[in-house]
């Protein structure tokens, strides 16, 4: 589970899986060689960390980019 999960985050955080884009847990199952239950719980440890969703499909995405503010000091 660790694996998948670090490998998903990375590719989520350098935005090699895009925003909106569908994970589908049984082709990562089979991509990382495992079964369901560990690309599962790398999937509910994302969520908690808000960078996939679950959409009321029970499709799972990469959560939209959200920009932090920024400081109106920065502003000319």
């Amino acid at each position: 589970m660790v694996r998948v999960y670090r490998k998903l985050r990375q590719d989520i955080l350098r935005l090699n899986i895009a925003p909106g884009e569908l994970l589908d847990e049984t082709r990562l199952s089979q991509a990382f060689k495992l079964s369901r239950s560990p690309v599962r719980e790398a999937m509910v440890r994302l969520a908690s960390e808000g960078l996939i969703k679950t959409l009321p499909s029970k499709s799972t995405i990469v959560a939209p980019l959200k920009m932090p503010s920024m400081p109106t000091t920065c502003w000319p």
